[in-house]
């Protein structure tokens, strides 16, 4: 069936499980790779908290993880900024584009 299936426990609630039924090619890295070919995108900022936005990371120029992120993404992130409890992203976007 050409069907990827993930069975794992939630990372913030252990008591809870996800199953995942998805095409192979349906992450996060292919969706943005096709996004900037599609529209020819020279640099993509990702942002992100888990590490399912590892291969997000990977197709990224830059990727910044929140604060409280887990730590397999802020090791390969390029920066750590202020958590998502308050409001981290909002604040680089307005600090970084919105000048």
């Amino acid at each position: 069936f050409n069907v990827q299936v993930h069975f794992l426990s939630d990372e913030f609630f252990p008591d809870y499980f996800w199953l995942e039924l998805s095409h192979p090619k349906a992450t996060k890295e292919y969706a943005l790779n096709y996004i900037k070919t599609l529209f020819n995108f020279d640099e993509i900022i990702a942002f992100g908290d888990n590490s399912n936005d590892i291969s997000l990371f990977n197709a990224s120029s830059k990727g910044f993880a929140v604060k409280n992120a887990k730590d397999a993404l802020k090791n390969i992130a390029t920066d750590v900024i202020e958590s998502n409890d308050n409001d981290g992203v909002a604040k680089f976007i307005l600090n970084h584009f919105m000048r």
